[in-house]
């Protein structure tokens, strides 16, 4: 959103974004990850194609003057700088290498998600179409589409390339790797150097949720924290962990023993039920 997007840092932090060796822009963001404990409740409220622009939020911790949070950007920026990069080693690409989803809101079918990999010697593509479309009567009030595409190379994202079309307004993100940062181009985040082991709120990913996350609908970088809800059996008699995710935005993430990603949840900015259930468009 893509997936309604879609995408953890457990404790605000703050980092710098540079260009030419000056600092643009401080960001908030987590410098450590954490899982929460499966008996701490979190409630699901938004989905991640409706969710709401990072933009609009402070540069700032609540309750830090902005004087002192840029006071603080030298040292944070030290952080991250100094900081081991990791790789978010891609977990849970399906045998035959397609994901499919239909997505429903209110219990009515909206649309698919489409998730496709393809690799090449060290090589992989992974290529993701959303699209979903909602209807009164005969008359379409509200269409979605989504398209991206990812390349990784010996476990490493290297590449990022998505458009959305979210009811007429256009979001971009274009991203590559410079060494163990990503440098990212977006709609509304503009252009930054992303933390080192970020990469693409996709979803496919299980290891996303330990790590910087880059909205791939317009290239913001998101904030999560993210609690094991524990073990569940979900229709077909499939074994899966669920993951509450709040932060950025606040959804619900279903993997199975293998880290396939087999379920998504999340509550629309209009009260309504987003839930993706694994399956194909017939016809």
């Amino acid at each position: 959103m893509p997936a309604p997007v879609f995408f953890w840092p457990a404790r605000a932090g703050g980092a710098a974004i540079y260009q030419d060796g000056r600092c643009r822009q401080p960001i908030i963001q987590a410098p450590e990850f954490r899982v929460e404990p499966k008996d701490r409740s979190t409630p699901t409220r938004v989905p991640a194609t409706m969710i709401r622009s990072a933009a609009s939020l402070s540069a700032h911790p609540a309750g830090m003057s902005r004087r002192h949070a840029l006071a603080m950007v030298p040292a944070l920026a030290a952080f991250f700088a100094t900081r081991p990069a990791f790789a978010a080693e891609p977990t849970g690409i399906p045998a035959d290498g397609a994901l499919d989803f239909l997505v429903f809101r209110n219990d009515s079918e909206i649309g698919t998600h489409r998730v496709r990999f393809t690799r090449d010697g060290d090589r992989m593509t992974v290529q993701t179409e959303a699209d979903f479309k909602i209807g009164l009567g005969f008359i379409v009030v509200f269409r979605y589409t989504y398209r991206a595409t990812e390349t990784w190379r010996n476990g490493v994202l290297e590449t990022l390339s998505a458009k959305t079309d979210n009811n007429g307004t256009k979001g971009t993100c274009e991203a590559h790797r410079d060494g163990d940062s990503m440098v990212v181009d977006g709609s509304v985040s503009g252009h930054y150097i992303a933390p080192p082991g970020a990469i693409a709120a996709t979803h496919w990913n299980k290891a996303e949720l330990a790590a910087p996350m880059i909205n791939p609908e317009n290239g913001e970088l998101m904030w999560f924290s993210t609690r094991d809800a524990g073990r569940e059996t979900l229709a077909g008699g499939v074994a899966a962990e669920h993951f509450g995710l709040t932060g950025y935005a606040t959804m619900d993430l279903w993997y199975d023993d293998a880290g396939l990603w087999r379920h998504l949840k999340a509550v629309g900015t209009d009260g309504s039920a987003i839930d993706y259930r694994p399956g194909k468009k017939v016809g």
